[in-house]
Parts: structure tokens; C-alpha cells; sequence
């Protein structure tokens, strides 16, 4: 499989996110969604970067980057919970993001063989990459951020990486690991989400209290 041409990029994924906008933002982000401007975004060349990635190792990167769309677009039903809690998708680490990806992958899309299959791979293939740019990327434990435990514990939870994978990868934070993914894996349908964020703060609050 060949690099595909930006042109290529970019039509597949302004076809892809119907009915809402695809739109390139100079900010360094990730694929994001704006469930209020109902417009999912994300920087050039780090979407570039990231379908070069996949294409290197052998990753259909139109079937990971359908899936991504699928999920962005499945938050405008779950975002009621983020305006609930009143936390940033962002704060204790994406830990209300994560809770809100776990619903939408391992229940919402639950019958969805396809986009199953293709969650695997893209977690498989993350987990692969930060396990051999970890120490590149934070020389020292101790630069580590939050959100690669909370990821570590999804990516348990959703059956993409072993809990000896993750915490071998992350010695540090194993117990966290361990506790939140079991909280993780607790989570039966969207109602659980009710019990779940004030389990998953206390947890979080537990093992990272000294940071703050």
C-alpha cells in the first residue's frame, strides 16, 4: 500500500464525516469533534503524519480512519455526561473522555464487527508505538503524563493490550493501571456512567494527589 496524496486525504475524510464539517486547524490536534458546531477537525500534517504511520506498518488507514469518524460523530449522543460533570475532556488526565470512549466503543458500537476489528488494530498499533518511543518521548518516569495511564488502562479494558502488556510498560503506575481498568471493564451501558466518574476520581485522586 502506497502513501496516499494529501488531495486523497482529504476528500475521504470530508466524505467520511457527513453529516457533519471536516475542517484543518493550525493548532497541533489530534481528531477532535465540536459536537456544538457539529464540525470534526484536526491539524495537517498531524493527520498526514499519522496515515503515514499506518501506511508504513501495513495498517489500512481508510478503515482506522472510518472508525475514528464513526467515534467522533457517536459523541454528540454521550456529551450530555461531559457538560454533567463539569470537568474539561481534558482534566485528571482525558479521564471523562475515556469514560465517555469506553461507552461508545465496547457498547454503542458493540455489534459493530467492523469497526470492532478495527479498534483492535488501531489500539494494537499505538501500543506498539509508544512501547518503542517511550523513553525517547519521556526520558524520565517522572515526565510521564497522566493520560498515557488512563490510556493504558482503556486499552485493558477494551481488550487491545494485555494487563501485563500495560503494566510492564508502565511499572510505575501498575496499581493504577489495575484499578482503573477494572472500573473500565465494569462499565455495562451509558447508566453506569452515573457511579463510574466519581469512582474513577476518587481512584485517580488516589494515586495522584502528590502531583497537584
Amino acid at each position: 500500500m502506497s502513501i496516499p496524496s494529501e488531495n486523497e486525504v482529504l476528500k475521504f475524510m470530508r466524505d467520511e464525516s457527513k453529516p457533519y464539517e471536516f475542517e484543518l486547524v493550525k493548532d497541533i490536534q489530534p481528531l477532535r469533534v465540536s459536537v456544538e458546531r457539529k464540525v470534526i477537525y484536526v491539524n495537517k500534517n498531524v493527520l498526514l503524519s499519522v496515515i503515514a504511520d499506518l501506511v508504513k506498518h501495513g495498517v489500512d488507514w481508510k478503515e482506522i480512519m472510518r472508525k475514528n469518524l464513526q467515534h467522533e460523530k457517536a459523541h454528540e449522543k454521550y456529551q450530555k455526561w461531559i457538560y454533567k460533570w463539569s470537568v474539561g475532556v481534558a482534566d485528571h488526565g482525558w479521564l471523562a473522555s475515556y469514560l465517555v470512549d469506553i461507552v461508545i466503543d465496547k457498547i454503542h458500537f458493540k455489534s459493530d464487527e467492523r469497526y470492532q476489528k478495527w479498534l483492535l488494530a488501531d489500539s494494537r498499533h499505538a501500543f506498539k508505538n509508544i512501547k518503542k518511543e517511550i523513553w525517547e518521548l519521556f526520558p524520565r518516569v517522572s515526565d510521564r503524563v497522566e493520560f498515557l495511564y488512563n490510556q493504558a488502562a482503556y486499552w485493558v479494558a477494551t481488550g487491545a493490550v494485555s494487563l501485563d502488556e500495560a503494566v510492564n510498560l508502565y511499572p510505575e503506575k501498575a496499581d493504577y493501571i489495575v484499578e482503573m481498568s477494572q472500573l473500565f471493564s465494569k462499565i455495562r451501558s451509558e447508566e453506569d456512567l452515573e457511579w463510574a466518574f466519581l469512582q474513577a476520581k476518587k481512584i485517580y485522586f488516589e494515586h495522584f494527589s502528590k502531583r497537584l
